[in-house]
């Protein structure tokens, strides 16, 4: 079994993450839109650092800090 977790894997950590923080934002539940975020945070930071991704490390985290701060106020 692949223990690995490649850039791929991250990814589509980050995009459940994602959809976790806007359902819980829908739903008003801050709590677990807090504790998604936290997770997303964590998942971009592994992601930025897996040397594939190097080159696109500053766009994916400019992209996520203002998509993120968009959404959330409105």
């Amino acid at each position: 079994m692949n223990t690995a977790r490649t850039s791929l894997f991250l990814m589509a950590n980050l995009g459940a993450e994602v959809s976790r923080i806007i359902s819980a934002q829908e739903q008003k539940d801050a709590d677990t839109a807090s504790t998604a975020l936290a997770r997303a945070e964590n998942i971009l930071d592994e992601i930025t650092r897996l040397p594939d991704m190097q080159p696109r490390a500053q766009e994916l985290l400019h992209t996520y800090r203002e998509d993120s701060v968009n959404y959330i106020l409105g």
